[in-house]
């Protein structure tokens, strides 16, 4: 019996059954792919420590990286966002000068506050006109101009080794100040006393001004006369104003006037003797007038 041969396919029923059988496996194989992918991806999220190691690192200084921040002085430099920031030439850890200063030269309010402290002294010391520490001397008091009715300011002044005239003053070393007048008349009341023994009377005006720089007691000042070679009589006599002379202190710069009466042998060859102390040395005798 005769054997049969098989029928030969044609090729191109075999590259359909090819083509068919390739994209079966490149379904199946796709098929298995989104399954991986789907598992890929679920596990992703549902791994709670692959999201936080893949959004967040912790993250360290290093010991090596710290050493070789730190500044020349051994401190270790700030690290972290609150870190000042330096400039070349600068020294870390020193602070920015904070004092306000102004572009056009303007002082600060520190210094203006000196300046005005300093123009209040110096207006200060305007105003009062003197200076605590100086005191003044009876030379100082000299050189003022005489007040009207002061000693000084009645006649010539003269001093030591000079002899006042009458109608002129004299000036002590103290800084005492003595003027008498050139004299006049005087008529006593009845009632007056130190009349006895004369005829004539003879008033005169005693001014004292105080140029020392102590108080003075009037009390201290004495005063007599001489008349003709012989002693004229102080004469008081209330009734006209004639009394003993003032007791209080006459402080500096201040005046004391206050009249005195004489029983005079020649009005015209009298003198006075005036003691402003104690003292015979501080003895002044005005002579008469000149003329």
């Amino acid at each position: 019996m005769p054997l049969r041969r098989p029928t030969p396919t044609p090729r191109a029923a075999r590259g359909r059954t090819l083509l068919v059988a390739g994209a079966a496996l490149v379904a199946s194989g796709a098929v298995a792919g989104c399954g991986g992918v789907s598992i890929g991806i679920g596990g992703a999220s549902s791994d709670p420590t692959s999201s936080a190691t893949s959004t967040e690192a912790p993250t360290e200084a290093s010991p090596s990286s710290s050493e070789g921040a730190t500044d020349p002085t051994g401190d270790a430099a700030p690290t972290g966002d609150g870190a000042p920031r330096t400039t070349p030439g600068e020294t870390p850890g020193e602070p920015a000068s904070t004092e306000p200063t102004s572009s056009e030269g303007e002082p600060t309010p520190s210094e203006s506050d000196g300046a005005t402290e300093s123009d209040d002294a110096t207006e200060s010391d305007d105003a009062t006109g003197t200076d605590p520490s100086e005191t003044p001397s009876p030379e100082d008091s000299a050189s003022e101009p005489a007040e009207a009715g002061a000693a000084d300011s009645l006649g010539k002044v003269v001093s030591e080794p000079s002899i006042p005239h009458r109608g002129e003053a004299f000036r002590w070393e103290s800084g005492l100040v003595a003027h008498v007048t050139e004299g006049e008349p005087f008529i006593p009341s009845p009632a007056a006393a130190g009349t006895d023994g004369f005829s004539q009377f003879e008033r005169y005006e005693v001014t004292l001004t105080n140029r020392s720089p102590e108080s003075f007691r009037l009390s201290d000042f004495r005063i007599s006369a001489q008349s003709a070679g012989e002693p004229a009589s102080r004469v008081f006599d209330s009734g006209n104003g004639i009394n003993s002379q003032p007791a209080q202190d006459l402080e500096p710069g201040e005046t004391a006037r206050f009249p005195v009466v004489f029983g005079v042998k020649d009005p015209q060859d009298t003198v006075l003797d005036v003691v402003q102390a104690f003292e015979l040395s501080d003895r002044v005798v005005f002579l008469p007038p000149q003329r």
